[in-house]
């Protein structure tokens, strides 16, 4: 057997020269850094091996040079990634000899002095070149070139060579200048990113890059996945992307591990990229294409361009797995517009394996779908808050005691007793923590703990951690032990401020120790966030904590968020301005699917909605909409609804394609927060004749987002609006919103209701009590020449008209300028309210110009416009109260105490009401006896005009002073000083009488007549009047 591989070995090596890269990862296993991994550039360095058993490995050593003297590359096989203690192969050529294979070592300075400190290669007593089978050198175009069968097993048994293929080692590469006795410091040198297993052609799947130098989408474990299901991607370039994929798997042969790129989380029309061996074929990568139905399908033609498409490419079965990676040309293909092509939006990666015959892939027998889209472009890990609500549930705290710095945590359940986990905060300094604990209450205290923490000068890790009942976290005995095998899958990012950790967990428990997270999915957890710094025993007290409310943690109710951060990228976005914050998000994921997102603040948990229209106006009519409801005594989901005019409309049968058409729902109220999520189809639905939202790619829509109350029937009249600007739902970048927001508008109608009464009920009543009842008090004032009522009735009158103005603008700008009397889409009390509400405004307005064309006091027509000035204010009134008695009774949306604020709103009215009785009662009742019940003759009538003595009629009473002074009346007076007496009094009656009328002149009354004259002593007063005198429509006392 040794002879027979000593003999491949000869002919395999007969008149190779050069290094040849394409067989690397395909036929032998390579180590060609690039200039940027080296010191001082790598300056073509470049190392090849392939084990082939019987201890035999084949090895290239290769490495640009001036020439083949004085020069070396080697490479060194070390258990660490430091220099000293490791068995090398050089390919050298010492000052004056030629070009060779030797082995040398590496002594480690710390044992030998003589290396003053430094790491040294020393010569062996012997070259070995008895072990470096059919070994071959060159020097050829500036390059180089050394080759051999190395004989592991001699060399090692002759003490030449430490190495066991069993073992991982990192590569050591050097290059450099020689002398006579050895190799001289190198110029050049680099180490494998990490320990290898050179019994494999390649070093296989590494995940600790991911996030970090590639992008990864790892598979979860299961029974079938021994080792899990991965695909990474390396953007190069718009151009070219390095891809690699792997898979378990038994064989080699008729097996496959691919990836589809899919924009709406469907298989179907989705292109792939596979590493299969068809029949008996060897492995390699492919192009391939999903149809209708979702069935992988070859295209026609795609063998023609593998070569040029797939460069360095690796396909290799080894250590129970297929792996293979290349840098894929991703501009597509004019051999078919099935073969992947890259475009800059999301996708969502389709991972899938199984078995294949000469023809084709089988159906798979796994398959995963990413729960998050990727631009291909992303490398590092980062937390992703578009999925909140969606593929997992998360907690991102705003307020938090000691403040949050930057804390949050997601979590999803998986089967098999598994959880995706992520955990995050700002990282200010080493040694730094963020975990999350799992609490039956919201103290801390006897809580399982997942955290990712460096304890002091340690790398940041995933750990099983508990909180005792003293409170204080505690390390938990053995639990490194099973840190590997619990935490899978894991990415930490520890770099530009931020501390990320995730990791597929096993929340199983573990039976040497109960501390360790045990799931119970009936239990209701609280989640305790908390931060802070390590040391070397454990977490120290916590800087930032949070305690969110408790939760199951499947199927949780309350981890939907809206994320504002991919608004204008990822996604559309309406924000209203309203202080519930609603909102709307779109993401188009194709013509037919749709990704929307619906939030707003909330006190209520259920009888609720938010729902979006999408109008070709910005007013509400004929729209088809999508809301988040919770209708009387039903859970929260989303819904199809209409709106046919003003009012929102049920769809018949819409309730039986809910279920296919929101895929991926969530539908949630958690700590004052709605929120709802789900990939809608947008296809339409025949038998709703249009009423079921069809998108076209070519509309534009106003969103008219609107927010109220839900019954048992459906949704009320919304409380609180807003329109969104014209879009087109692909134009993520649209803003901004048209028209006036809904607080805004309830402003303005609340502002136009408080104008009204203020001028209707108290500054019109007002004016009214001064003209009707006051205008004889303060007689002697007159404020430039007027009246004191007059001044009060025109100027009140006067206000009330300006601002029922004020109040006609506010609404009509509340309502965009348009008419919503009859005929508009207004309801039918919102047309009354309007109609009587401009007649009785009207009327309003005309009193100005009626009173300016009124005649003189004394004009025998004024009386005809006093009737009219009366009957218009008296008309307006009434209507007017009927219009606010329908704005309080039927605005139930705008006025919800419809009792309390019609009272409200007509006390006023009421009071002048009851004041205008009272005052009535007085003319009517008060000062009426047996001695004031005569008439007497109107002042200025004409039998006072025929006569100089008018005020007194024949049968009228006596003046005072002519009664007896005991008061019994039908006394006479007999004596001539009671005579002069009585005749005095007579004269001063007609005096007073006279510059009383004056009086009543002076104030703008018409026709005044006197009705009673006499002294008082009802009062206690003496030698006064009591005045009566009447109006043309009225009384005045």
């Amino acid at each position: 057997m040794l002879l027979a591989a000593l003999l491949a070995s000869i002919f395999l090596h007969v008149g190779r020269a050069t290094f040849n890269d394409s067989t690397c990862g395909r036929t032998k296993g390579c180590f060609v850094p690039a200039d940027p991994e080296c010191y001082q550039g790598c300056n073509g360095m470049k190392f090849s091996w392939l084990v082939t058993g019987e201890g035999l490995m084949e090895i290239q050593l290769a490495v640009d040079a001036d020439s083949a003297d004085g020069v070396y590359v080697a490479v060194g096989f070390s258990t660490d990634d430091l220099m000293g203690d490791e068995s090398v192969i050089e390919c050298s050529a010492l000052l004056g000899q030629p070009l060779s294979l030797k082995f040398s070592y590496n002594i480690n300075a710390t044992t030998d002095p003589s290396t003053n400190g430094e790491p040294t290669n020393w010569r062996l007593n012997r070259t070995g070149s008895e072990f470096l089978i059919n070994s071959t050198t060159s020097f050829t175009d500036g390059s180089v070139y050394c080759a051999a069968t190395v004989n592991i097993s001699g060399a090692v048994d002759a003490g030449l060579l430490r190495f066991d293929p069993a073992r991982l080692y990192y590569l050591l590469m050097a290059n450099g200048p020689t002398d006579a006795k050895g190799l001289v410091h190198h110029v050049h040198d680099v180490t494998s990113p990490k320990p290898m297993n050179l019994s494999n052609i390649v070093p296989g799947f590494d995940s600790d890059p991911c996030g970090i130098s590639k992008g990864c989408f790892l598979g979860m474990f299961n029974d079938y996945t021994l080792n899990g299901v991965a695909v990474s991607y390396r953007m190069i370039s718009a151009s070219f992307i390095a891809f690699e994929l792997v898979a378990p798997a038994a064989t080699k042969d008729g097996v496959f591990v691919a990836v589809s790129f899919a924009f709406d989380r469907r298989v179907a029309y989705s292109q792939s990229i596979e590493c299969s061996s068809l029949g008996n074929e060897s492995l390699s990568m492919k192009f391939s294409y999903n149809d209708d139905y979702g069935n992988n399908a070859r295209i026609a033609g795609e063998e023609t361009i593998r070569d040029t498409y797939f460069t360095e490419e690796s396909a290799v079965f080894q250590d129970g797995q297929i792996y293979c990676s290349a840098v894929v040309n991703v501009e597509g293909s004019s051999v078919s517009d099935k073969i992947f092509k890259y475009t800059a939006k999301p996708y969502f990666l389709i991972l899938t394996t199984g078995q294949t015959n000469g023809t084709g892939l089988l159906p798979p027998t796994f398959t995963e779908i990413s729960t998050l889209s990727t631009p291909l472009t992303n490398n590092e890990a980062s937390f992703d808050a578009t999925v909140c609500g969606v593929d997992k549930n998360c907690i991102l705290p705003e307020q938090c005691y000691g403040g949050c710095n930057g804390m949050g945590f997601s979590y999803k359940i998986l089967p098999n007793s598994m959880m995706r986990v992520e955990l995050f905060s700002v990282l200010t300094a080493s040694n730094q923590y963020i975990a999350v604990g799992f609490s039956d209450d919201n103290k801390m205290g006897d809580d399982y703990v997942i955290e990712c923490s460096a304890l002091q000068n340690k790398h940041y890790n995933l750990k099983f951690s508990y909180n005792n009942n003293t409170p204080s976290n505690v390390r938990i005995t053995g639990e490194e032990t099973i840190r590997s095998s619990y935490f899978t899958q894991r990415v930490i990012v520890s770099a530009d401020g931020e501390l990320y950790c995730t990791a597929l967990v096993n929340v199983s428990g573990w039976s040497q120790n109960n501390q360790v997270f045990t799931y119970n999915p009936t239990q209701k957890y609280y989640l305790l966030l908390a931060s802070g710094f390590t040391n070397t025993e454990g977490l120290n007290q916590h800087k930032h904590t949070f305690i969110s409310t408790p939760r199951l943690l499947a199927g949780d109710d309350s981890a939907g968020t809206f994320n504002n951060a991919t608004c204008g990228t990822k996604k559309g976005c309406f924000v209203s301005s309203e202080s519930n914050g609603m909102a709307v998000s779109y993401e188009v994921l194709s013509p037919e699917s749709i990704r929307f997102e619906l939030t707003m603040k909330t006190t209520a948990t259920s009888s609720l909605y938010l729902a979006v229209g999408f109008s070709k106006d910005d007013k509400m009519g004929l729209d088809n909409v999508i809301e988040c409801s919770a209708l009387t005594g039903q859970p929260l989901s989303m819904k199809f609804s209409y709106n046919p005019a003003l009012k929102n409309a049920r769809i018949p049968g819409e309730e039986t394609i809910r279920p296919q058409y929101f895929q991926n729902e969530t539908a949630t109220i958690s700590d004052g927060m709605m929120y709802c999520a789900a990939t809608v189809n947008v296809s339409g639905w025949g038998p709703s004749n249009g009423q079921v939202f069809t998108y076209k790619e070519n509309q534009r829509y106003f969103l008219l987002l609107a927010a109220g109350s839900a019954i048992t029937s459906g949704l009320t009249q919304h409380s609180v609006t807003a329109v969104s600007s014209s879009r087109l739902l692909t134009d993520y970048g649209a803003q901004g919103s048209t028209g006036l927001s809904s607080t805004v508008r309830k402003r303005l109608i609340k502002a136009h209701a408080i104008l009204m009464i203020l001028s209707w009920f108290f500054f019109v009543p007002t004016a009214v009590m001064f003209a009707r009842f006051l205008r004889a008090s303060w007689p002697t004032m007159k404020p430039g020449g007027l009246l004191i009522w007059f001044h009060v009735h025109r100027t009140f009158n006067t206000i009330a008209i300006l601002l029922s103005i004020a109040s006609f603008v506010c609404i009509l700008t509340a309502n965009s300028w348009e008419w919503t009397g009859p005929g508009s889409q207004s309801s039918d009390w919102g047309k009354k309210h309007t109609m009587v509400g401009i007649f009785a405004l009207c009327l309003c307005w005309i009193q100005p110009f009626v009173s300016a064309m009124r005649c003189n006091p004394a004009h025998p027509r004024r009386q005809f416009f006093n009737w009219v000035h009366r009957g218009i204010g008296v008309i307006a009134m009434i209507l007017a109260t009927t219009t606010v008695c329908i704005a309080a009774i039927h605005f139930l949306s705008i006025w919800p105490h419809k009792i309390s604020q019609t009272t409200l709103s007509l006390m006023p009215l009421v009071i002048l009401l009851i004041m205008s009785a009272v005052f009535l009662c007085i003319d009517k009742f008060i000062d009426v006896d047996e001695l004031n019940l005569s008439k007497e003759p109107m002042i200025g009538s004409k039998e006072e005009a025929g006569s100089q003595e008018p005020l007194i009629e024949p049968n009228e009473e006596k003046p005072l002073g002519s009664q007896k002074a005991s008061g019994s009346e039908g006394s006479e007076k007999s004596s001539a000083d009671q005579k002069t007496q009585d005749s005095a009094d007579v004269a001063n009656e007609k005096k007073e009488k006279v510059s009383l009328r004056k009086i009543l002149l002076s104030t703008g009354a018409t026709n005044p007549t006197i009705t009673r004259l006499r002294r008082s002593h009802r009062h206690g007063i003496d030698n006064d009047y009591i005045i009566d005198f009447r109006w043309n429509w009225g009384i005045i006392h």
